[in-house]
């Protein structure tokens, strides 16, 4: 899987929760997570979706602000 296939599975993950995401390039994710539901949506669907279980220094909202960077460190979980 590559960084391109990581962050496809993401923008679809966040169509799935009802996010509607309007870049195409780098964002802040936290634009677009307003609640702690919609947070926890989001977190339970990449697990699903990607077969991992993301550990808890990724779970901190402040480390999503980067949507390139956070696909990345995904990736390197999937390794």
């Amino acid at each position: 899987m590559s960084v391109e296939d990581v962050k496809k599975e993401l923008l679809t993950i966040f169509e799935d929760i009802g996010v509607i995401v309007d870049q195409e390039n780098d964002f802040d994710i936290q634009d677009y997570i307003m609640d702690s539901l919609v947070y926890m949506s989001f977190i339970i669907s990449v697990e699903q979706k990607l077969g991992i279980e993301i550990p808890d220094e990724f779970l901190l909202i402040s480390h999503m602000r980067s949507f390139n960077a956070y696909c990345e460190s995904l990736l390197m979980l999937l390794a």
